[in-house]
């Protein structure tokens, strides 16, 4: 059964026959023995729920994936605090001064256009280590 992390870390925490998680499903099992998550839990969680244990499997990785179109070819370089500004809405054009500056030659190349963002709006553990990294790469997006 495939739910996603966040909805597997609360089913693996109910404790009764009730699916007492927020989210609208009636899937079942509303309870679960074992969930995978790429998100650790939290000390409070620990406390709260003292009978759960992590054992740490595999190690992944996040990306970010982006399309230039035409310039697909342009090796793109991005530090870690334009990619958390690009993803809070601060850096919103191609052509940003920014991301010029990191990519000398690049101006003719990159397209004056709007940077289009897509992210995930669920509880997945992959977007809550996202966002916990970018927020690492720049307090502003920590702050949103």
């Amino acid at each position: 059964m495939s739910l996603g992390s966040g909805r597997g870390v609360c089913r693996v925490k109910v404790t009764g026959t009730q699916n007492t998680c927020h989210w609208d499903d009636v899937t079942e099992p509303a309870v679960l023995d074992f969930a995978g998550s790429d998100a650790v839990l939290k000390e409070d969680e620990y406390v709260e729920y003292p009978d759960l244990q992590m054992y740490p499997t595999v190690a992944g990785a996040v990306v970010a994936i982006y399309n230039l179109g035409d310039a697909a070819e342009a090796k793109l370089v991005l530090e870690p605090s334009t990619l958390s500004r690009i993803f809070r809405g601060a850096i919103y054009n191609w052509r940003d001064p920014e991301i010029l500056l990191l990519n000398p030659g690049l101006a003719e190349v990159l397209p004056n256009a709007t940077i289009i963002v897509s992210v995930r709006q669920d509880q997945s553990g992959t977007t809550e280590i996202w966002k916990s990294s970018l927020a690492t790469f720049e307090d502003q997006f920590a702050m949103q």
